[in-house]
């Protein structure tokens, strides 16, 4: 039965441990290709009509210029296309690690299998001319997916970025230290950050405790004779700025209050302690809000009261307003009316003078008409009686005549 052995990462190894030399020109280097056990190598051909760059781990950046030719393959035509050749030596053999590396991360063109294929390819097919075995793979981009992609794309097989024309951000490659900063940068700005320091000139070799969450921390404090004593508490929320809180110098019979002691028994027993407090604070919180409760009922009461004392002030204001403006309106209605009876008590008053001089004048003319009535019958008598004696003159001397 096959035992899996654990994964793990691999150890960083520092400069003293691997040297690096770049070599101009010609290689110099008395190495052979006899003595070649594998040979990989990464070949770019640039079909898409743009300019395209491609991004390392190292982070070097190389530029290719699009092709003025069409590829012989007609699939490839709009394409970025990365060749990637692999050669390894008779008495050399490549096998598959970790079942990782499968199907996950892969290229969309690559078959689930793709692993499996290309150790066949290399492993088990010969060459008649030479004792060497070898396999080809070709990855291939289009321009479209390029541009969709927001301008550029990572391949996971080739640890390579490809970068087009519109791409308008810095891009870093995932593996680069860069991108580590960039990675731990975001990490830091989106967790929660609590610490503590200590700065302790004199007695800097005696250490402190916390207790964090049922588990007990030890601080050494520093001994830096610049900054004095002090102890610094940084605090931070996720995507917010770090806050710090310098408390200068703290007496040991002040440090619980800040969580700090100088035993480990006393911290450990710290969440006890805060528990009973905690119970406490329960305790004390719970009758708060019961208090809360009826201090709101009774300012309820006393709110609803005055709230409706209020309304009735303000009604008896408005009916009051109301009154005044009717009084100041009755008051002008009776002004207008006993305007209006006074003009017609003088109307009247006109009235009764204008009939009475009209009568006066009636009576006047009727005494006129009376008077010049009687002059006219006493005219007419004055001639009966001035004719009558001539009448009866004539009567008689007409009675004679006809006697």
């Amino acid at each position: 039965m096959e035992v899996r052995r654990k994964s793990a990462l691999p150890k960083r190894a520092g400069t003293s441990k691997v040297k690096a030399e770049v070599k101009s020109g010609t290689d110099t280097k008395k190495i052979g290709r006899r003595h070649l056990s594998s040979s990989t190598t990464i070949e770019c051909f640039n079909f898409t009509g743009q300019t395209i760059k491609t991004l390392d781990h190292l982070g070097l950046c190389t530029v290719h210029p699009a092709h003025t030719t069409a590829p012989d393959e007609r699939a490839f035509i709009g394409c970025f296309v990365v060749r990637r050749r692999s050669e390894v030596s008779d008495g050399t053999q490549i096998t598959e690690m970790f079942d990782s590396v499968r199907g996950t991360d892969r290229a969309a063109a690559t078959k689930e299998d793709f692993i499996n294929d290309l150790l066949i390819d290399i492993n088990h097919r010969a060459r008649d001319t030479l004792s060497r075995r070898d396999s080809t793979v070709y990855y291939s981009v289009n321009a479209t997916s390029i541009t969709e992609n927001n301008g550029n794309i990572y391949i996971p097989d080739l640890d390579l970025v490809v970068i087009g024309e519109r791409c308008n951000q810095e891009i870093v490659h995932p593996n680069s230290p860069k991108a580590l900063d960039l990675h731990l940068s975001q990490m830091y700005d989106a967790s929660h950050t609590y610490s503590i320091e200590i700065n302790d000139p004199v007695n800097g070799d005696k250490p402190f405790y916390v207790n964090i969450n049922e588990r007990v921390f030890e601080i050494i404090p520093t001994k830096n004779e610049y900054l004095g004593d002090e102890v610094r508490i940084t605090f931070k929320a996720p995507h917010q700025q770090a806050e710090t809180i310098y408390l200068g110098k703290v007496d040991d019979s002040e440090l619980e209050k800040i969580g700090l002691f100088r035993k480990y028994t006393d911290a450990d027993k710290y969440r006890e302690k805060l528990e009973v407090l905690q119970q406490r604070l329960n305790l004390e919180n719970t009758m708060a809000k019961a208090q809360l409760e009826n201090t709101k009922a009774t300012m309820t009461e006393a709110t609803l009261e005055a709230k409706l004392q209020a309304e009735l002030r303000s009604v008896e204001a408005k009916m009051l307003e109301l009154a005044q403006k009717q009084d100041l309106t009755n008051a002008q209605h009776i002004k207008d009316l006993e305007k209006i009876e006074r003009e017609r008590e003088e109307a009247k008053r006109e009235l009764i003078l204008e009939k009475e001089k009209a009568d006066m004048s009636l009576r006047q003319l009727k005494m006129k008409d009376y008077y010049e009535d009687r002059s006219y019958e006493r005219k007419d008598s004055s001639e009966i009686v001035k004719f009558l004696p001539l009448m009866v003159g004539g009567a008689l001397a007409l009675f004679s005549i006809m006697k």
